[in-house]
């Protein structure tokens, strides 16, 4: 920062100027921004998926049934994930889910059928990144093996055909969210041309396009073409 205002960005390769800096680092940008001395209110939840060996197929249509998801593949093979009645996600307690409990607190009541809270690795990994002033490469997250059975057993209620496929492989990933399940765009309040996008609750890639487009005429023209009042960092 230079004057109050972001003026660049270090990575492990080289430092890079800019007359604006934005933050579009999905799950990192809680970290990246940190690093500034501003903690933003974003939580990562984990989701687990698992694909079975390939099958005959019945479908191309991914379904979403109340106890199991499955999304075909070319191979025969199938995705799996949760039903809509089922675990949904998994957030792994780190020190910043203290810091903003107050603000997720109605979120995660509302949805405390579909989320587990979940306290070990993850938060002794999060105590050991803080020694450091330098946003730190996340490790890759653990699947839920209870919950990658859970979801075959209710693939195999839903199409008792494949009781007997077998699941290939299994796999975690994360997901970026913020207090009210809405991305957060626009200007840093409290530094001067540093922008964010980020919290974007799993529909990042569908929504990019769009987003950058904003951005760029925002920083470039001072006015984005549609109202990003709403999606301020600020409205927490």
């Amino acid at each position: 920062t230079t004057g109050g205002a972001a003026s660049g960005v270090v990575t492990p390769m080289s430092k890079f100027s800019g007359d604006a800096i934005v933050c579009v680092a999905g799950i990192g940008s809680a970290d990246v921004t940190r690093s500034l001395g501003v903690s933003l209110p974003i939580q990562r939840v984990r989701a687990t998926v698992a694909q079975t060996h390939p099958a005959r197929p019945v479908t191309p249509i991914p379904v979403w049934a109340p106890q199991a998801a499955f999304r075909p593949r070319a191979d025969g093979s199938f995705y799996l994930g949760n039903g809509y009645r089922g675990i949904d996600a998994e957030h792994d307690l780190t020190l910043d889910s203290l810091r903003h409990l107050r603000a997720f607190l109605p979120t995660y009541l509302a949805n405390r059928h579909v989320v587990r809270l979940r306290i070990g690795a993850a938060l002794i990994e999060d105590i050991r990144r803080r020694g450091t002033d330098r946003a730190q490469p996340l490790s890759e997250p653990a699947p839920n093996q209870r919950l990658v059975e859970q979801n075959a057993q209710g693939f195999a209620r839903l199409l008792p055909q494949f009781r007997d496929v077998g699941i290939a492989r299994s796999w975690a990933g994360r997901i970026d969210a913020t207090p009210d399940l809405i991305p957060m765009i626009g200007l840093l309040p409290s530094l001067r041309r540093y922008y964010v996008a980020a919290g974007f609750n799993g529909h990042g890639l569908a929504l990019a396009p769009a987003v950058g487009r904003s951005l760029t005429e925002l920083i470039v023209d001072g006015q984005s073409p549609v109202d990003l009042w709403g999606l301020r960092v600020e409205r927490y």
